[in-house]
């Protein structure tokens, strides 16, 4: 699924609801509640912020983040988003 949050592909949606929904609407329902779970437990047990970023990066996301704090918080959307 990060896959499809590439800022190339995104830069055709404009608004950040639109590029959510593209990127989610790749993969099924059982799917995203594996995402869901994968991400939850990445919030919750990883710290460190360069296990965090090799996380991101093995995920094949071409977004980049200038903090943890940027990355974490789109973490949290994508759970949200997923419900």
């Amino acid at each position: 699924m990060c896959q499809w949050f590439n800022p190339f592909i995104l830069e055709a949606f404009p608004e950040v609801e639109d590029r959510f929904a593209f990127a989610l609407k790749h993969i099924n329902a059982q799917q995203q509640q594996v995402v869901k779970a994968f991400i939850l437990d990445v919030l919750e047990n990883v710290h460190d912020s360069d296990e965090l970023n090799r996380i991101w990066r093995a995920a094949k996301s071409n977004t980049l983040f200038s903090s943890d704090d940027g990355l974490r918080a789109f973490l949290q959307e994508i759970v949200r988003r997923i419900g």
